[in-house]
């Protein structure tokens, strides 16, 4: 076999090279025909095929059988091309083509330029393994940048399991503006939904922004907007919104939530943070997990913040609204400053003292349904400490800290002063003892004793007017105290085989105060705090609180907590070749932990246990499941159970919560390429019956 080489003019005065194992030439029609191997290149343009027809004086090219375009580093495959040099306009049968953003067939493809396809009866994946993939009976591709198809229909497998009339798909490379993927479902609260409709647009390198809408059958539309920019290491932030008039209350309900961080210099930052929401119970209604906490509060504030070598300084502008009784709170603004730790002398006896000094001025203003007014408040606190080792023994550490503060409503003319001091002192010393002998696998003992002693006295703050020596007054009594500890640990060496390795047993930690300044009681309660760690992967511990004079408990509370792991390949090595087909050799384990709590008081019992099973039996599949019991009560507190299944391109997840009577369910399948395409189960509800 032998190739012919030819090269010619076309019409437009372009080059056009052909090659082929045989051609030939038609008088009559002017055809040039070309077979074995054939391949026509013009400009940036390669057609090979089996047959190939080239008609010059129209410049059109007919390619029979294993078509093939290449352009633009892009290659479309195909039974038949039928394409136009000078328009670059082509016709392929039952075409298929890999570009860098996935995979799509097509019935007939047709080529309106390098950058545009139009596509009849076409597929699409991202999936090289055809796991999944989405038919449009027409499709328009615009290369690196959009696909948009209708009708458009989900595929898992052979499987048809979401629809829509139309839908835009991006398929540029990297961050791209777009639209993504909706939810579908139905609730108690919100009736048959659409949401996350929403547009995806990437301003810059630095910035996006998401908008999206909620249509809800028996709430109405809720408007949404999440934005974020980023620019390492100096700005990052994020903010969000949404608003809603709802139909079935008539009321306006909203939140907005935001943060931003900006690092002036190494030493210079300002960090803000906005939470505001139109009520209570917003967040626990629009939430879709029902474990959700009801935040009572918003916070918002702005704080600028600089530190020198001895010196730190913070501005703050606070706001913080009580929802459940309407009160605002505001510092505007909060002025700290504060040097840290410091020694007083480098060598000599006070070597190890150390001074540190802080304070603040801000102007609190409070309001609520009926009071309305600001208090100006500055405060200065003083601390000295110097630890002392004596002999490598005892190490004793006395300490003074004193506070001066100035205040000042304007609900009174007057200005008010405040000052106290107090004074404590502390030793401490740890006694060892060591056994020379052990028990089975336990070679060593080690009991470990920490007695403490601690002494603090604090005389009656004074207060009063400043100006005014006649109004002057104590605020609270004279403390005097003494602290006793005593911590007991039992530590072990422990060998297995050749190994050798140390960890704590048990340990014991007691403690009680004397006050000085109450004689007819002056000894607090005892509390006694154990816990026992008889191995890695089991502990208890105990906290009992007992009155000193009459011995009774006070309060009791204990818990145990337990989890091991069994590797699944023992549970079925009686089947073990088979099991071997599902998990391509690699190790699975069945995971598992058990709690129990017991607390009791004068006023109160509660008695729970609790625990989780997780198991990954094969590859692919990851099952886990929790519940909490309350034994007093002889009821499930809540629970919960999640199905994680891998399949290859895409994740499948099942998750069910049940909290009181609230419960919920949902399913997800998800692209793991594109995590913005997903399947909520709340859409197939008509075919799943409610637990």
């Amino acid at each position: 076999m032998f190739v012919l080489w030819c090269i010619i003019l076309s019409m437009s005065n372009e080059p056009v090279s052909y090659q082929a194992g045989y051609m030939s030439y038609d008088w009559l029609n002017k055809t040039v025909i070309l077979r074995d191997s054939a391949q026509v290149v013009y400009q940036d343009i390669i057609l090979s095929g089996d047959t190939i027809y080239y008609y010059p004086e129209r410049e059109i090219i007919e390619v029979r059988g294993n078509m093939k375009l290449v352009q633009g580093g892009e290659e479309l495959f195909g039974d038949e091309l039928i394409f136009n040099l000078s328009t670059s306009y082509g016709i392929v049968d039952r075409g298929k083509t890999h570009i860098p953003e996935g995979y799509f067939t097509g019935e007939q493809v047709y080529q309106l330029n390098d950058k545009l396809w139009l596509v009849s009866n076409g597929t699409f994946t991202t999936c090289e393994q055809d796991d999944y993939h989405f038919w449009g009976s027409r499709m328009v591709i615009e290369h690196d940048n959009m696909l948009i198809a209708e009708p458009v229909i989900l595929y898992i497998g052979n499987v048809p399991v979401a629809a829509l009339p139309w839908w835009f798909y991006p398929i540029k490379k990297g961050r791209h503006s777009g639209f993504l993927f909706p939810q579908f479902g139905n609730s108690s609260t919100e009736g048959r939904y659409v949401k996350k409709l929403a547009y995806y647009w990437v301003i810059n390198d630095y910035a996006d922004i998401t908008y999206y809408l909620d249509i809800m059958e028996k709430k109405g539309i809720r408007f949404n907007g999440e934005g974020i920019y980023l620019i390492k290491p100096y700005l990052s932030g994020s903010i969000s919104g949404s608003y809603i008039r709802e139909i079935d209350t008539g009321i306006e309900r909203w939140r907005i939530e935001g943060n931003h961080r900006h690092q002036i210099s190494p030493t210079l930052n300002l960090f803000g943070q906005a939470d505001w929401q139109s009520d209570r119970r917003y967040r626990l209604d629009y939430q879709e997990d029902i474990l959700v906490d009801l935040n009572k509060q918003t916070s918002s504030f702005l704080s600028l913040s600089k530190r020198w070598n001895s010196f730190a300084l913070q501005i703050l502008l606070l706001r913080q609204e009580n929802l459940l009784n309407n009160t605002v709170t505001a510092k505007i603004p909060e002025l700290s400053y504060s040097i840290p730790s410091r020694k007083f002398f480098s060598r000599g006896f006070l070597s190890s003292a150390y001074y540190s000094f802080s304070g603040n001025f801000y102007i609190n203003s409070f309001s609520d349904s009926v009071n309305n007014y600001k208090t100006y408040y500055t405060s200065n606190n003083f601390s000295l400490q110097n630890p002392v080792s004596l002999g490598g023994i005892l190490i004793l550490t006395p300490s003074w800290s004193g506070n001066f503060s100035i205040y000042h409503t304007d609900t009174s003319s007057s200005w008010y002063h405040q000052r106290d001091w107090n004074f404590s002192i502390s030793a401490l010393t740890h006694l060892y003892g060591m056994s020379q002998w052990g028990i089975w696998k336990i070679t060593r003992f080690r009991h470990v004793i920490t007695p403490s002693i601690a002494y603090r006295y604090s005389p009656p703050t004074r207060a009063g007017v400043i100006g005014d020596t006649v109004f002057n007054y104590n605020l609270g009594d004279e403390t005097s105290e003494l602290n006793l500890n005593l911590n007991q640990a039992i530590q072990v060496k422990w060998r297995s085989g050749e190994e050798e390795r140390k960890f704590e047993l048990f340990s014991l930690n007691t403690t009680t105060n004397y006050y000085f300044h109450n004689p007819s009681k002056p000894w607090s309660n005892v509390n006694f705090y154990f816990d026992f760690k008889p191995v890695n992967n089991v502990n208890f511990s105990a906290n009992l609180v007992y009155d000193p004079y009459s011995w009774d408990r006070i309060s009791s509370s204990y818990q145990l907590n337990s989890n091991f792991s069994y590797k699944l390949d023992n549970l079925f090595s009686g089947q073990h070749q088979l099991y071997r087909l599902y998990t391509d050799n690699q190790e699975h384990y069945m995971r598992a932990n058990l709690s129990y709590s017991y607390t009791k008081n004068q006023n109160f019992k509660n008695q729970q246990i609790w625990g989780s099973i997780s198991l990954d039996p094969t590859d692919n599949w990851t099952l886990t499941y929790s519940a909490r019991w309350d034994l007093e009560k002889g009821s499930m507190v809540n629970q919960s159970l999640s199905l994680y299944r891998d399949m290859h391109c895409w994740e499948a997840f099942f998750s069910w919560q049940k909290f009181g009577t609230r419960w919920t369910y949902s399913f997800t399948i998800r692209i793991k390429d594109i995590h913005d395409i997903r399947i909520k189960r709340d859409m197939i509800n008509l075919f799943v019956p409610r637990i």
